[in-house]
């Protein structure tokens, strides 16, 4: 028994050290993600026999922590702007898999990968859109596939940028949810307060 948790524990650590190794250099190889785990090369064969079956790993594992996450932030009792937010910082927690998860499919199983994507993080995803579009929080003019897609957009844009590592993850959730939102112009009725009176 003790020596399945250890497998599992190490397998774990492993596909944390792969993620955290691959959001930055895709083509990293098995010695350096061995080296970011902190286990050895035979180690991480032994776990996972092959490169390909480490990225299967990987992605299959970025898949359902993600996918967790954007359940546990997309309850109905939340209103749209708070979700969005809540998602937000749910993909700065898991920065790294969710990079992985946007990173082009690749090898034969490409398509089955893609379909399991879409099903357990896209669609949830364009289901809270939706639902904005029907409440009224977002212009009818859009669908709900591209508020969505825009909306990661701009989640890999502030990643890119090292605002989580700048500003924090709650502030740029906070900054990139009033940007993705409300716009960076400020909006009329404050710029009219702020216009000096006359005399």
């Amino acid at each position: 028994m003790k020596e399945a948790i250890g497998r599992v524990e190490t397998s774990s650590t492993i596909l944390e050290g792969a993620a955290r190794v691959w959001a930055e250099h895709p083509d990293a190889t098995v010695g350096e993600i061995a080296a970011a785990s902190g286990v050895g090369r035979a180690t991480v064969y032994r776990h996972f026999p092959t490169r390909e079956a480490l990225v299967e790993a990987l992605e299959g594992d970025a898949i359902h922590e993600v996918a967790s996450r954007i359940e546990d932030t997309g309850r109905a009792d939340a209103s749209v702007p708070q979700v969005i937010q809540r998602l937000l910082r749910a993909f700065l927690v898991e920065t790294d898999r969710f990079v992985v998860l946007t990173r082009p499919q690749t090898g034969p199983a490409r398509s089955d990968r893609e379909a399991e994507v879409d099903r357990l993080i896209g669609a949830p995803l364009r289901a809270v859109f939706q639902r904005g579009i029907d409440d009224g929080t977002f212009r009818r003019a859009f669908d709900a596939h591209v508020l969505s897609t825009s909306f990661v957009g701009m989640a890999i844009a502030a990643v890119d940028a090292g605002l989580p590592g700048r500003l924090g993850i709650d502030a740029t959730s906070e900054l990139v949810a009033s940007l993705f939102l409300d716009g960076a112009r400020r909006s009329k009725a404050k710029s009219k307060s702020k216009r000096p009176v006359a005399e």
